[in-house]
């Protein structure tokens, strides 16, 4: 993941998945490869959905990472898990199901259960033993960095030492992706596709849309530093808005988030050197997020680098977030900004310091990551270098 940010590899190809031939966008980022039995035991990755299945895999590569095994129940821990959609793997070929012979008899028996928005994070509670709390968060696109919002503000109050925070979702099917071209908001830029994604840049045509998974462990100082955990950074403040619910308010609510945040991690504009931006390289969006970044931080705003590392990726809707704090968190670990690929005649709308084609060293010390949801909703969180 790292590797690939900070040489500007691009994740967009045609769908392999199914053939998109008679759909308008015929790209998008898949999980290439992925074998859930890695990460599932027995036959249980039979009963679960592609986002499940993702969902769970990116909770055990984070403990993995974290240097932790857990033994199921015994940890007083939490999992926090956002989605923006319900299984469409499921949905869709239980219905193909259902309008053929068998009918109704031909049903995926653990259908109901794995539909639910709750059944990733019902997944990855029950698998990874972290049930003291379940939480499904969906809020859209932002989803993924509530997840995480909520608990950094859970470990804060002293009510939890430790949590599983992320996002998962695979859209990355006929139904959804009808739904999406629908909307008009993504490419059609069907015959190039690494070039699709082109945030900030004048001649976006849309998003491209993506699957993945991110999960991150949370835990408070105290314990962290006890078992001499590799910290990657420190969560600082967190802030979320719903005035985007209302016309013409996104940049008001982008604002609004990132303002709450600041004065959550107790901050002035000029402690902010990097800003992991949302930018999902929509002609709107991109635009707005860059008004509310020159709103909040004023004549700062041109002085720290702002990238998006959806040129790269696209966008995997609620896994996005939280894709953005680990690769803020590497940012500032390895003093390396990722890279805005694609960015080759800069939007006049869009003329902040976006670190066009190539990543940058760079001092970091204080990284924003901001997150926006198609309904309305917007979350940004601070992260700061750890120190003792």
């Amino acid at each position: 993941f790292w590797d690939a940010l900070v040489k500007g590899k691009s994740g967009i190809s045609r769908i392999t998945s199914f053939d998109p031939s008679d759909l308008p966008t015929q790209i998008a980022g898949e999980v290439r490869d992925f074998d859930p039995t890695q990460f599932i035991p027995g036959d249980e990755s039979k009963t679960m959905s592609r986002q499940n299945q993702l969902a769970v895999a990116a909770a055990f590569l984070a403990l993995q990472d974290a240097g932790m095994t857990l033994t199921n129940g015994s940890e007083a821990g939490a999992s926090f898990i956002g989605t923006s959609n319900p299984s469409y793997d499921l949905i869709e070929t239980e219905f193909i199901k259902m309008t053929g012979p068998e009918g109704i008899f031909g049903a995926f028996p653990w259908a109901l259960r794995v539909i639910d928005p709750f059944s990733s994070c019902s997944a990855v509670s029950r698998l990874t033993g972290l049930r003291n709390t379940s939480t499904t968060f969906s809020t859209s696109c932002t989803a993924g960095l509530v997840s995480i919002g909520h608990a950094f503000q859970q470990i804060r109050a002293g009510s939890l030492k430790i949590a599983l925070a992320g996002g998962a979702d695979a859209p990355i099917f006929r139904t959804s992706l009808l739904f999406f071209c629908a909307a008009g908001i993504l490419s059609r830029r069907n015959s190039a596709p690494e070039a699709a994604s082109r945030p900030f840049d004048k001649a976006r045509d849309g998003g491209v849309l993506a699957e993945g998974a991110a999960v991150l462990v949370l835990e408070d100082w105290e314990r962290a530093t006890s078992r001499g955990a590799s910290i990657y950074a420190e969560v600082l403040g967190y802030g979320n808005s719903g005035r985007s619910v209302v016309a013409n308010d996104l940049s008001e609510s982008i604002k609004e988030a990132m303002v709450r945040a600041l004065a959550d991690a107790s901050l002035t504009p000029t402690g902010v050197d990097y800003v992991c931006a949302h930018a999902p390289s929509d002609p709107v969006t991109d635009a707005a997020e860059t008004l509310a970044l020159k709103q909040v931080f004023g004549s700062h705003a041109y002085e720290f680098a702002v990238s998006s590392i959806k040129s790269c990726i696209g966008n995997p809707l609620s896994a996005a977030g939280p894709m953005q704090v680990a690769a803020a968190a590497l940012a500032i670990r390895n003093g390396l900004i990722p890279p805005t690929i694609n960015l080759e005649t800069p939007d006049p709308q869009c003329d902040l310091d976006y670190v066009p084609w190539r990543a940058r060293r760079a001092n970091l010390q204080i990284a924003l990551i901001n997150s926006h949801g198609v309904n309305g909703t917007d979350a940004s969180l601070i992260l700061g270098r750890f120190t003792q």
